[in-house]
């Protein structure tokens, strides 16, 4: 508790979502101890545990990174002369990953024309991220104030809000708006509500809901016979173009907030 309470400030609700689902999964496996009674030993049978979950390496890499977090706050806070038990215990990060594939030329193309078949809000988003490659609560989290249209280059703010923080501090970016991410963002600036935000279904209580849209979008695109593909993917299918037009690392790097 004293870690949300210090850490937690101005943090997403998925941040406490996660330390207290960690700590959950830590005294499942090792049950109750204080910080200074935990040993390397029970380090190891926690990481079996999660193992055990049939969870991927990346998710208990995750996990784990949660935890000795917090075990390195106490310890400090404490004045604790012990060293974390959770640090440098090996995790097979790739173990049990499987690698998102990028939508196909084709696919994109099919994908962009169902997004305009209805005036659709949320698949207009689906089109404005495929031509952008912005992740999807970055989409979620655009202000109509956003979307530069007027002018000779129209282009997307992604930027920090109330409703939603960015990943990191490179997520900070200007993007041109192209193709079917300028027909989606045109149309999404319509003034058809006098809503702030660009679509507002996914914020409740001044909070962005992003996995509860990714669920649904997902689903819609498993019904539209995308197999193996996610939102997500056109993240990866963006960085493909970008990468056959031979556009320079760096460059790429900042479009993607990589």
């Amino acid at each position: 508790m004293q870690h949300l309470n210090n850490k937690g400030a101005n943090r997403s609700d998925t941040f406490a979502t996660a330390s207290q689902r960690a700590c959950r999964y830590l005294r499942e496996a090792i049950g109750n101890k204080t910080i200074g009674n935990i040993k390397r030993a029970d380090a190891i049978v926690f990481r079996d545990f999660l193992k055990g979950k049939c969870l991927a390496g990346s998710s208990i890499n995750r996990i784990f990174g949660t935890i000795k977090a917090i075990v390195n706050f106490t310890i400090n806070e404490a004045g604790l002369d012990i060293s974390n038990p959770f640090q440098g215990v090996y995790i097979a990060s790739y173990e049990g990953t499987v690698d998102r594939r990028p939508f196909s030329e084709a696919e994109l193309r099919r994908l962009q024309a169902l997004c305009f078949q209805t005036d659709h809000d949320l698949r207009q988003m689906v089109a404005l991220i495929s031509d952008t490659g912005i992740r999807l609560s970055e989409a979620l989290g655009l202000l109509k104030t956003d979307l530069v249209l007027n002018g000779k280059y129209p282009y997307c703010l992604i930027r920090p809000n109330n409703i939603r923080r960015l990943k990191n501090k490179n997520s900070t970016r200007t993007i041109a708006l192209v193709g079917a991410a300028l027909r989606a963002a045109t149309s999404l600036n319509l003034e058809r509500t006098n809503a702030e935000l660009v679509v507002s279904r996914y914020v409740k209580n001044g909070r962005c809901n992003a996995n509860s849209a990714s669920a649904t979008l997902n689903k819609w695109l498993q019904g539209n016979d995308f197999r193996g593909l996610t939102i997500h993917s056109l993240r990866h299918s963006f960085r493909d173009c970008l990468r056959a037009i031979e556009c320079p690392v760096e460059i790429a790097n900042e479009l993607g907030g990589w």
